[in-house]
């Protein structure tokens, strides 16, 4: 338990600085989904490390989790893409939003 507790401090964290940006997003839309993105990697990793990792790997690729697993991946590298390979704003604003959907 106390070895999950170091990458679920670090995903508040980076979630926070993050939503702290949000005023920026117009102008610097690639530091906030990096930011975002590493925030919600590092804390579902701590959710992986509370339950064992093959334990959540198999739970986030269960039948019933699949859909969900593939649409969160697929928005994550999706904007991470727009944002560091296209470089375009209306491009990574889409990005985003269908990031932040998924993560609700």
């Amino acid at each position: 338990m106390a070895g999950s507790n170091g990458p679920f401090a670090a995903g508040v964290l980076c979630l926070l600085i993050a939503f702290l940006t949000l005023p920026i997003l117009a102008l610097k839309p690639r530091k906030f989904a990096v930011v975002y993105t590493m925030g919600s990697l590092l804390i579902i990793s701590s959710f992986a490390l509370l339950h064992g990792p093959l334990t959540h790997l198999k739970h986030i690729l269960s039948r019933e989790r699949l859909p969900f697993t593939v649409a969160y991946l697929g928005s994550l590298i999706a904007t991470l893409y727009f944002v560091i390979v296209v470089s375009n704003f209306f491009s990574s604003s889409i990005g985003d939003t269908s990031y932040l959907h998924y993560t609700d």
